[in-house]
């Protein structure tokens, strides 16, 4: 009977381990009551989902999300360090995201990306533009990502 009840308890303890990371506490408890040595080891080795842990982020106020590609950014970032877009200065919330204005490229044209640095358009197609940078040879990029260089 005692040896029932120490079960029980361990079930317990994996289930309450198991919510606080976002996981099902039901399913976790069935798990732990069968076999809770190695449910208590798994559960402890198992990560947080990420949706989990960006939300507890994104309550410490340091964060905001990105509003082109949704990636978490701190809150004092002007440009997204996961897409490389100008984000702009944070004003209690993240602007919303608005249709790129058409950038005046022709094939020729000298842009530059924070990423890759300079290069020369060479193709300009719906889904992005392939430039040949001067470092990093050909790259296939969003509108967004490029700037254009004014020469002379």
């Amino acid at each position: 009977m005692e040896l029932l009840l120490i079960w029980l308890v361990m079930g317990a303890i994996v289930a309450m381990i198991a919510s606080s990371k976002g996981r099902s506490a039901g399913a976790w408890f069935f798990y732990g009551v069968l076999v809770w040595p190695i449910a208590l080891v798994h559960i402890l080795l198992t990560p947080r989902p990420t949706a989990v842990a960006d939300e507890r982020v994104m309550a410490t106020g340091d964060h905001r999300r990105c509003p082109y590609c949704a990636e978490l950014v701190r809150k004092e970032a002007i440009v997204c360090r996961h897409c490389g877009r100008d984000i702009g200065p944070n004003e209690g919330a993240a602007p919303a995201r608005v249709d790129d204005p058409p950038l005046p490229l022709q094939v020729g044209s000298r842009v530059s990306s924070q990423r890759f640095g300079a290069g020369t358009v060479r193709e300009i197609a719906p889904l992005g533009i392939t430039v040949e940078f001067d470092k990093a040879g050909p790259q296939m990029l969003p509108r967004g990502a490029l700037r254009l260089i004014v020469e002379g």
